[in-house]
């Protein structure tokens, strides 16, 4: 090893402290020429101790050189900057004294750094160890304990602000002895309080539910004070807490704020519990990756957080909100049989397997990971059914649209992803599918139901093929549209209750459908050539059930007098006339006119309340008689209607067969005469039944 001359030359004898052997140089050994200086970096020295403290005399410069932990310096130097790291080394330079020419004085190096010290001989301050041969323990975590029998090293800090890290020689063995990676380091001593601590071993890995096939080396910066607690996070913070120590900060200091540093780049928020974000963030960095990829990602973190506390590989990070993703959705699945390969859960289960109490939810923190990385935004009351797509390019899920629903973003549906950004439109606007162009979707103003504000709903196939939506407008309510279907047959569809639905022949003919609004009106149209009416005829429909009513409406042929009287107010029974013929109005409610008869038109139309009736008018200079009765259907009767008839004031028919009646002195009863062949002659009927077409119903004259 080639030794460099290092610090100040000689000074004159007249400050004291001369170049030669002096008094405090007794015990020196002496050598020939710096060259002969004997190594000053191992444990091996002239005397075969430890070297550092050791001084040489060398007869060449007539001067003596002091072994530190930088190396041979001279026994006094120029000033308090030529002063060698005080203390270092666990502490091996502690004790030391150095004399500083520039201020006539002694230096004694203690645990604090470099005190002024009364003489070269002087006791000064004696260094007290803050761990003398303490038990120090603590857990060992990778995605799981580690197992038993992991070797542990701690070695000691020593630190100075301003200073990297540096750390001693020697090291405190011991071992992981638990099943839930409990370790203990017995017979520590050392001047700090913090410690590097190193564990290395097999670890029950949470991904399969068994012992990793390779071994797994954590490092951790810990305070000793504290129960020590060896993670991957700890690693990833090892790198920048040695950055933040060579810039002046205090080690407790250094800690905190890398921990912050690494747990914001996770997306973990203040108040997020950091035990379980340790914990999921271990869970996800191990992924479904092979275990020489889990090493390498911790390693290449560890690197990346050390200069600025940032997350720079923003592909490393997009790879794993993609898998946080697809194991919270259940998308990691079998290519093949589509069986899902693996579940947020299956890390729990095995957890619990290895003896973990009381598992963190660690399944919360990959929703907010992926979340956070694809760009989404916090899901609150307020972005209730927003839709966002995916704001990260760099993802496997780039394209992919998310609903904030409940509080949280779920996968979007078709239709959300297909209407997201429309807004409100005119009632019955269509508008193709954002994503998937070829589905056209329309805009309804009733929306969804109470309380529902998403109004665009995927058109039927219907409003497809017509191309136009059916809404309350006046200009499409109940209008009638053509199109033809496969085999080029003419097909209708009309549009009511905001739906498109089959249609008659008749809606299509007379152009536009029965509805509330058109009830009883009649309509002319031709049908192969010829004129054709049809009247818009409502039907009442009670449910048997719960007796609720409804109706529904449609087209029922009807006729010319219908067509001409529709604007007329039917009055029931009135009898009105149309161009040259009469008609009487037989249902008020339908607003149904019947052709009227000669005798409708002289006597009244025959109706229920005139049943029986019997009446008379004169036609051509004649009397001509007339009977009102239901059994014929509520037209007037001619048949056995006679001047008799008229004066009995009573029909004659099977309903009075047998009856009598009266003409002045004259006596009549209701019969027929039927020709008997016993009698070779005709009889009254003894029976109604006996009367027909061939033997009338008549009053006879008894």
């Amino acid at each position: 090893m080639k030794i460099t001359k290092s610090l100040l030359a000689c000074v004159p004898v007249a400050l004291l402290v001369s170049c030669n052997l002096n008094s405090s140089d007794e015990g020196a050994t002496k050598v020939s020429n710096y060259e002969k200086l004997p190594n000053c970096s191992t444990k091996e020295s002239i005397s075969g101790k430890s070297p550092v403290g050791e001084k040489v005399y060398i007869e060449e410069e007539e001067s003596t050189y002091l072994c530190t932990d930088s190396g041979w310096v001279l026994s006094s130097v120029m000033d308090m900057e030529s002063l060698p790291a005080c203390p270092t080394k666990r502490g091996t330079n502690l004790g030391m004294k150095i004399y500083v020419e520039n201020d006539s004085i002694y230096y004694l190096c203690v645990k604090s750094g470099w005190t002024e010290s009364d003489s070269s001989e002087g006791d000064g301050e004696i260094p007290v160890p803050e761990f003398d041969n303490s038990l120090v323990v603590g857990y060992a975590n990778a995605i799981g304990p580690f197992v038993e029998g992991g070797r542990v090293e701690l070695r000691e800090a020593i630190i100075k602000t301003g200073d990297t890290l540096v750390v001693s020689d020697s090291a405190f063995a011991g071992s992981v002895s638990g099943k839930t990676g409990y370790f203990t380091i017995p017979g520590v001593t050392t001047y700090s309080n913090f410690g590097v601590v190193t564990v290395k071993g097999l670890f029950k890995d949470a991904l399969t539910g068994e012992v990793s096939g390779d071994s797994l080396e954590l490092t951790a910066f810990v305070d000793l004070n504290n129960e020590l607690k060896i993670d991957v996070f700890a690693n990833l913070q090892f790198g920048r807490i040695k950055t933040l120590l060579a810039k002046g900060y205090e080690p407790r200091a250094a800690m905190d704020l890398s921990e912050k540093e690494i747990s914001a780049a996770f997306g973990v928020k203040e108040g997020d519990d950091i035990s379980t974000a340790r914990l999921a963030i271990a869970l996800l960095l191990r992924s479904n990756v092979d275990e020489a990829d889990f090493v390498d990602m911790i390693a290449s973190l560890t690197e990346d957080f050390a200069d600025n506390g940032v997350w720079d590989d923003d592909a490393s990070r997009t790879s794993l909100a993609d898998f946080a993703f697809n194991i919270e959705n259940l998308k990691l699945k079998d290519e093949d049989t589509d069986e899902i390969l693996l579940k947020l859960n299956d890390y729990r289960k095995n957890l619990e397997a290895f003896g973990m109490d009381n598992v963190p939810g660690y399944e919360e923190f990959y929703n907010k990971f992926w979340v956070d990385a694809y760009g989404l935004g916090i899901c609150g009351s307020g972005r209730q059914d927003v839709v966002m797509i995916n704001q990260n390019d760099k993802s496997d899920s780039a394209s992919a649209y998310f609903t904030c629903s409940n509080l949280s973003w779920v996968v979007s549906t078709d239709f959300e992803r297909d209407t997201v950004g429309l807004g409100n439109a005119p009632d019955g606007t269509l508008h193709e599918g954002n994503v998937d162009n070829e589905k056209l979707y329309v805009f309804d103003t009733t929306g969804f139901g109470a309380g529902q504000t998403i109004r665009w709903k995927e058109a039927d196939s219907i409003t497809e093929v017509i191309g136009k939506a059916c809404t309350d407008y006046e200009d499409v309510v109940y209008t009638v549209s053509k199109t033809k279907d496969e085999d080029d047959n003419e097909i209708y569809y009309g549009c009511v209750n905001r739906t498109w639905s089959a249609a008659g022949m008749y809606s299509a003919e007379i152009g536009y459908m029965c509805n509330p609004d058109a009830k009883n009106v009649v309509e002319k149209f031709k049908k192969d050539g010829t004129e054709t009416y049809a009247r818009c005829h409502e039907t009442k429909m009670e449910d048997p059930v719960d007796g609720s009513v409804s109706y529904s409406y449609g087209w029922a042929p009807s006729d010319e007098a219908n067509y001409g009287l529709r604007d007329h107010e039917c009055e029931p029974y009135e009898i009105v006339k149309s161009g040259s013929k009469y008609y009487y109005c037989e249902d008020a409610d339908k607003v149904n006119y019947t052709e009227a008869t000669e005798d409708d038109v002289e006597l009244g139309a025959c109706r229920k309340a005139l049943d029986g009736s019997i009446k008379t008018y004169k036609k051509d200079g004649a009397d001509v008689y007339r009977a009102c009765q239901e059994v014929r259907e509520n037209t007037w009767s001619w048949a056995n209607t006679n001047e008799d008839t008229y004066k009995i004031g009573k029909v004659c028919n099977a309903d009075s067969f047998g009856s009598n009646g009266t003409i002045g002195t004259d006596s009549y009863i209701c019969s027929c005469r039927v020709y008997d062949t016993s009698l070779a002659g005709y009889r009254n009927a003894v029976t109604a039944d006996e009367c027909n077409a061939a033997y009338p119903f008549q009053w006879i004259k008894q």
